[in-house]
């Protein structure tokens, strides 16, 4: 039997067993939702959520009363449901927060598949997941915007005006590009580096995995001018193994804070 699909609203979930006889096939209206035979039933593969939000910026859209309200909102990345924080508010707001870091609360040394999945909690320390990054930004419309503190409660940002993710056969390569802001560049120099763990090495170096020595995960070229994925500190002491965005403080200092986000450019 040939493939099947079904509406939304009848709160489907992948895996999840559906009587096959209904169901229609419904192409190129956003509802198309994909299913095997499996006996009597038809087993849901993938969803298509085209009528969920996207994006941050998509929920600001369909609701404009939503300015201003920083939170905890869902959407859909790829096929999947996440729960990312949204700035609202910064610079007319619809950012997606990918990366956030604000206490020791959350280990950041993780291996692959646990980046790849994503971890924390958007609330306060979390990274969205590669996946989820490669999904939103793979139309290669977005832009970055990274915010930094000091424990002395300073702030800065850099704004790059391109930002997408390769797909995973690419180890999540970065492409950033066209930088703006008070922080200095210090991303451009990962510019078309893949991603590495300590579990993955990915790095230009030969001799050692960057990710190992700076207890980090990140796009390390050989190795970094960021590392905003390495260690907490909770205090401004010098170390690259630590957060850091070398280009504001000339040298690699331990931050407070940092925050990785993204919209669709305005």
């Amino acid at each position: 039997m040939d493939d099947v699909c079904i509406k939304l609203g009848e709160d489907l979930e992948i895996g999840k067993k559906v009587p096959v006889s209904p169901f229609k096939v419904l192409n190129d209206i956003g509802l198309l939702m994909c299913f095997r035979e499996c006996e009597a039933y038809a087993i849901c593969l993938s969803i298509n959520f085209n009528q969920e939000p996207r994006s941050c910026m998509d929920i600001l859209r369909r609701y404009p009363d939503r300015r201003g309200k920083d939170g905890v909102y869902s959407i859909i990345a790829g096929v999947e449901k996440k729960y990312v924080f949204c700035d609202m508010s910064t610079d007319q707001g619809g950012w997606t927060v990918i990366q956030r870091r604000q206490n020791s609360s959350i280990n950041f040394y993780r291996p692959w598949n646990e980046y790849r999945a994503g971890f924390g909690d958007p609330s306060s320390n979390y990274w969205i997941g590669s996946d989820a990054i490669n999904a939103l930004t793979m139309h290669k419309d977005q832009e970055l915007r990274v915010d930094l503190e000091d424990f002395e409660g300073e702030k800065a940002y850099a704004l790059y005006s391109t930002f997408y993710v390769e797909d995973v056969n690419s180890n999540y390569r970065l492409n950033v590009s066209v930088f703006s802001g008070t922080a200095g560049d210090s991303l451009v120099y990962h510019n078309g580096m893949d991603f590495s763990t300590y579990d993955d090495d990915n790095d230009s170096r030969s001799n050692e995995n960057c990710a190992v020595h700076w207890k980090g995960a990140w796009w390390y070229n050989g190795c970094h001018h960021s590392n905003l994925n390495g260690g907490y500190a909770r205090a401004a002491v010098a170390g690259a193994q630590y957060i850091s965005w070398r280009s504001w403080k000339d040298q690699h200092i331990a931050l407070k804070g940092a925050l990785m986000m993204i919209r669709t450019k305005l």
